[in-house]
């Protein structure tokens, strides 16, 4: 299901990209000028994946086929999505009702477990509470990795950040992320190296230990997929710290993989 190609030190692919639909986009986030700035970025490929935070998300995936189907791309192009953790249930599965043509499929989590609280709401809850909630977000996270048809887990360690400033992705941390990435390797889901994690840890210790995580998942025969998280154009393609992880946590082209199982895709070269 997946290939190798090179981008500098990380594959020539962007698997992570919002649209204008969203919601949280810039307005110029559209299919078509998204797989411009790809072409111009000189990526081989691309997917789209659409948050889907709730079922009202749903309701934009037909749109986006429509305009999907227009595409006439010089690079290949899925349109997968980024699916939430369903924070209602505690059995990590995901918000229901996907439809399954949409590949790649990243699994990510922006709400606490059994919470309405988002992974930004770091002012309204304490960090006894926050630490009983992630004490619950390593077996959530773990049955969702399980769940049919998930490719990817989105930006891992972000939620894991929040516990404190003081927190590194030391010791503990790597140990309580071993047991989540064996399961990945047998469930064949890949990591995540996201551009915009570094702006989404709290502090300058977690972004000097991040590359530890990576390093630990590839040990442990985890690959990894590679994705800008992009919700402006000129982010498309952009992999500056991305490239720095790599070269800390020393990654080398065997540990990455590029999607190309089923799914929704215009592939010039056919």
């Amino acid at each position: 299901m997946f290939s190798r190609t090179e981008f500098d030190n990380v594959p020539a692919v962007d698997m992570h990209i919002h649209t204008v639909y969203s919601g949280h986009a810039a307005e110029n986030m559209t299919l078509a000028n998204i797989v411009k700035q790809a072409e111009q970025a000189g990526l081989k490929q691309i997917a789209v994946t659409e948050h889907v935070w709730n079922h009202q998300h749903l309701a934009s995936l037909e749109l986006l086929q429509e305009e999907f189907e227009k595409l006439e791309p010089s690079l290949k192009v899925y349109l997968g999505l980024e699916v939430d953790v369903d924070p209602r249930y505690s059995d990590g599965r995901l918000i229901e009702k996907i439809p399954p043509e949409f590949r790649p499929l990243i699994v990510s989590t922006h709400a606490y477990p059994d919470s309405s609280l988002m992974w930004y709401d770091d002012g309204q809850v304490s960090k006894r509470t926050k630490r009983r909630l992630l004490k619950k977000w390593f077996p959530w996270v773990t049955a969702a990795v399980k769940q049919e048809r998930v490719d990817v887990l989105a930006h891992p360690g972000i939620m894991v950040s929040r516990e404190g400033p003081e927190i590194r992705f030391e010791a503990e941390i790597l140990d309580r992320f071993s047991d989540l990435f064996g399961v990945m390797r047998e469930h064949r889901v890949a990591f995540e190296l996201n551009e915009h994690v570094k702006r989404k840890l709290i502090s300058s210790d977690q972004q000097d230990t991040y590359h530890n995580l990576p390093a630990v998942a590839a040990e442990l025969g985890v690959k990894l997929s590679v994705g800008s998280d992009s919700h402006e154009l000129m982010h498309v393609g952009k992999f500056d710290w991305i490239s720095q992880i790599a070269r800390r946590a020393g990654l080398k082209p065997k540990h990455f993989t590029v999607y190309n199982g089923p799914g929704l895709v215009k592939n010039p070269s056919c």
